[in-house]
């Protein structure tokens, strides 16, 4: 997980252990406890013509919400951005 991604969380509220002006990484088991009852699934994947090149992993919760990652920390924190959204 980039930056990027990290600070999205961070902005969007997701818990941060660090107190300071720095975004916390979430761990896998943090980022699907977040998610709640909320995420259904985590799958491996090959996919392409997205709009994350390299895209491995697909992230599934409720009411058809999804998140793309190269990395199952990405997608879930995609997932997890969705989910908050609605």
């Amino acid at each position: 997980m980039n930056y990027k991604l990290a600070k999205k969380l961070k902005d969007a509220g997701f818990p941060q252990t660090i107190k300071y002006d720095y975004a916390y990484k979430p761990t896998l088991s943090e980022l699907i406890e977040a998610c709640g009852r909320d995420f259904v699934s985590l799958l491996y994947v090959e996919l392409s013509g997205t709009e994350i090149p390299g895209v491995k992993w697909e992230a599934w919760g409720d009411n058809k919400n999804y998140g793309l990652g190269i990395s199952p920390e990405e997608a879930v924190s995609r997932l997890w951005l969705k989910l908050k959204e609605n």
